[in-house]
């Protein structure tokens, strides 16, 4: 007696994040083909930026910020995670573009997905469509492989500071979990002497991916971060990861979180005439 032939297991339904996933991979997997097929040139996903146009783009940035005066009231934008939502970056990225009163824009994080240099690299140029200078905080995601030294070597130090105009802007690496934590991340010494008072600034603003109330941020130094910006005059706290619209306000330091840009949607700063900052959602 013949048995009955035996039926293949049927296939499982994709989540949306493993479809996600397996797009990111086809890219690298294209991008090495087209690279090894026009140059013969060895490539991997893993290396190192060597275009000047994905190296330094904080600090060339940063002197672009600078180099204006600071308008009489002050206006830019805060973007959240962007992963390998290519399309919604760049619908972000148009929007933004249409707008004509920014002095630059702030991604804090999760600027990738996997960490991959094409992932970085094809990201960067969706940026590099904007009209104003932008900075990029490194997030979770962007330590993944070795995304966090691509992220060294595309938009340099994970930890800088600047004064424009009375404000005082600090961006640092508060991803905690990627350092095992070691209690080294967030570094409070930096952003204390950062914070520090100063008689060229008023007040100060801090962008970082983690927020602290997050359990990707280092418990015991938890405390120790909401001190510093409640006695270093910090105004507001951007953050991401989670995802999602947040406000939390503590000791007078309101915490926001950015959605992810999935979401179409992105956080509007604007400075009053009084001096006192607005937070508005926008979405495109």
């Amino acid at each position: 007696m013949n048995s009955r032939p035996r039926l293949p297991a049927p296939i499982s339904r994709l989540t949306a994040a493993d479809a996600v996933r397996m797009f990111v991979r086809m890219r690298v997997v294209a991008a090495a083909a087209l690279v090894l097929a026009t140059s013969c040139l060895e490539y991997s996903p893993h290396a190192l930026p060597s275009e000047d146009r994905h190296r330094d783009v904080n600090r060339k940035n940063l002197a672009r910020i600078v180099a204006e005066p600071p308008p009489s009231r002050l206006r830019f934008a805060v973007l959240g995670d962007t992963q390998t939502a290519f399309d919604d970056a760049a619908r972000a990225i148009e929007a933004l573009s249409r707008r004509g009163d920014l002095s630059f824009v702030v991604q804090v994080g999760d600027f990738t997905d996997l960490g991959l240099a094409p992932e970085y690299e094809a990201m960067n140029d969706l940026f590099r469509r904007l009209p104003v200078p932008y900075l990029v905080a490194i997030g979770n995601h962007d330590h993944l492989a070795n995304g966090g030294d691509i992220y060294d070597r595309m938009f340099g130090p994970r930890d800088f500071a600047f004064t424009w105009g009375r404000t005082r802007f600090v961006v640092l690496n508060t991803c905690s979990m990627e350092s095992a934590y070691d209690g080294k991340v967030p570094n409070l010494p930096w952003l204390a002497a950062s914070l520090a008072p100063s008689a060229e600034h008023d007040r100060a603003l801090v962008f970082a991916h983690v927020e602290p109330a997050s359990d990707a941020f280092d418990p015991r130094l938890r405390d120790g971060f909401h001190a510093l910006l409640r006695d270093g005059g910090v105004a507001a706290s951007f953050h991401a990861h989670e995802h999602r619209y947040g406000l939390e306000e503590r000791d007078g330091v309101r915490y926001y979180l950015a959605a992810h840009v999935n979401d179409r949607e992105y956080l509007l700063v604007s400075e009053r005439e009084d001096g006192g900052l607005d937070v508005e959602r926008v979405g495109f």
